[in-house]
């Protein structure tokens, strides 16, 4: 059973660089984010190749990327960008890292 919520982060500017880098390379990487109470913790990115796990409308040949993080001992958030979905991701992610105030 799957149920929505909202869930969010902050990334520093040198974290979402290296978030970014591995998108583009596919590589496995671990990525310190923070909570909104001040808790840090780490987003596990990782190449996701088993198309057979996404809806027939999101498979492609193109490797995707997995977003994992444990938001709560009890609760982990798992995020799958395929192909297509991966692009905008990444669009999306270097618009936001162009506009940070870089120190």
């Amino acid at each position: 059973m799957a149920s929505t919520g909202r869930f969010s982060v902050a990334i520093a500017a040198a974290q979402a660089a290296k978030l970014l880098c591995s998108l583009d390379s596919r590589e496995p990487a671990q990525v310190e984010v923070t909570q909104p109470d001040g808790k840090r913790q780490w987003l596990t990115v990782l190449p996701h190749d088993r198309s057979a796990e996404l809806p027939v409308h999101a498979r492609s040949n193109d490797t995707g990327m997995e977003l994992a993080l444990e938001a709560a001992p009890d609760q982990q958030l798992r995020l799958v960008f395929p192909g297509p979905a991966l692009l905008d991701l990444r669009r999306h992610l270097t618009t936001a890292y162009l506009q940070l105030e870089m120190p």
